[in-house]
């Protein structure tokens, strides 16, 4: 938290004032690359992209995202990591929004009949999150 403190150069009070733990830092970095990533799907990758390829623009952007900013997913990964070594629970929330971002392409997909019927768009998009 010091060494973050410097280089936002702010107090690391301020840091828990505005955050929370260390926990909370993790998950508003996290939420602030989701943010970039859903920006440059917008423009990349739009909605009106055939399906298919709204899914593999997603992958594409998060490959990209992670690649360019090894400083900022290495200590997030690491620090998501030992939260769970540490038997703290898991944050779902980040998850699940990571996987809706196959969940447009997918839906879009299942209703030009482009999946098999009664496939779980959530549960795939779950799958191809992870």
């Amino acid at each position: 938290m010091r060494r973050l403190a410097v280089e936002a150069d702010v107090s690391v009070t301020t840091i828990y004032n505005l955050f929370g733990g260390k926990g909370d830092v993790v998950v508003a970095m996290i939420e602030a690359a989701m943010d970039e990533m859903d920006l440059r799907l917008d423009a990349e990758g739009p909605p009106d992209l055939d399906p298919f390829g709204r899914c593999r623009a997603v992958i594409t952007v998060s490959i990209e995202h992670l690649a360019a900013r090894p400083e900022v997913h290495r200590p997030v990964n690491l620090a998501a990591l030992e939260r769970l070594a540490r038997g703290e629970p898991d944050d779902r929330r980040l998850a699940r929004r990571a996987a809706g971002m196959q969940v447009q392409g997918l839906a879009a997909a299942r209703d030009q009949d482009l999946l098999r019927p009664g496939t779980d768009i959530e549960a795939l998009a779950s799958q191809i999150f992870h």
